[in-house]
């Protein structure tokens, strides 16, 4: 089955896509931050939690990180 260019498939992310989850965080929410200064408290909050690493699933066209959710 060919995948149409809209379909939308959803995945658990991890720091691999790190940069793309605090691009995505910073233009939804219009927040203007230095992405390094941004980039580490996203990586010490979702995966530098002592207790556990956060849940965070994303929903992806074809390549491109369109929405997630922690």
């Amino acid at each position: 089955m060919r995948n149409n260019k809209n379909d939308i498939s959803v995945k658990l992310l991890d720091d691999a896509t790190i940069d793309m989850q605090v691009l995505l965080y910073q233009s939804a929410f219009n927040h203007i931050c230095d992405f390094e200064i941004e980039r580490k408290n996203w990586m010490l909050k979702h995966y530098g939690n002592p207790i556990r690493n956060s849940f965070i699933f994303g929903a992806f066209i074809e390549d491109k990180l369109v929405g997630m959710n922690a």
